[in-house]
């Protein structure tokens, strides 16, 4: 991300833990996933959003209002 090498393993492991497939998303997925906005992956029935957290990234699954809070991270440096 801008210029700067970064291990993306961490992130991609979260994203398939989430049940998604990180290999069949297409790269309008991506970009979508990557600038911060609710994306439905490929496999995974609720959207999967990445956000800024100090000591990197994170991923996180959204679940519709009234389910249990849940989501599944990993951090990026």
């Amino acid at each position: 991300m801008n210029g700067v090498p970064h291990d993306m393993t961490m992130m991609l492991e979260a994203i398939r833990g989430a049940g998604a497939r990180p290999e069949r998303m297409s790269p309008a997925r991506w970009i979508s996933l990557l600038r911060g906005r609710p994306t439905v992956l490929p496999g995974c029935e609720s959207p999967l959003v990445m956000v800024r957290v100090p000591s990197g990234y994170t991923v996180r699954c959204l679940f519709p209002a009234g389910e249990k809070e849940h989501s599944f991270q990993a951090e990026m440096q």
